[in-house]
């Protein structure tokens, strides 16, 4: 069964570009070398504050483990402290699909 996460992340204020840059490059990386991730959407809010939203799904425990231990996590986390790029903490939820209408694309 493939593994569901969803990440939330609300820009600091005048930080959102400066996030999205960063969001946009990682995800290049993960499609570039992280065959075990099977979706990485980035999308924004439109309102209220314009969090970015991040929707991975992995094939399995070792390909988020991949993921979440490869060199540029580490990069990136260090960016978000290091510029002060979010309003707190992100928020990431690993969940699993109980229902609904995965795409009709």
């Amino acid at each position: 069964m493939t593994i569901l996460v969803t990440a939330i992340l609300t820009p600091a204020a005048g930080k959102a570009d400066r996030l999205q840059e960063i969001l946009l490059r990682h995800a290049d990386h993960v499609e570039k070398h992280e065959l075990g991730c099977l979706q990485y959407e980035i999308t924004v809010e439109e309102k209220n504050g314009g969090a970015f939203v991040v929707r991975e799904q992995y094939m399995d425990e070792a390909a988020l483990k991949e993921h979440t231990e490869s060199p540029l996590m580490v990069v990136l986390g260090k960016a978000l402290g290091d510029e002060a790029l979010l309003e707190g903490a992100p928020a990431a939820y690993q969940t699993k699909l109980v229902g609904g209408v995965a795409t009709r694309v």
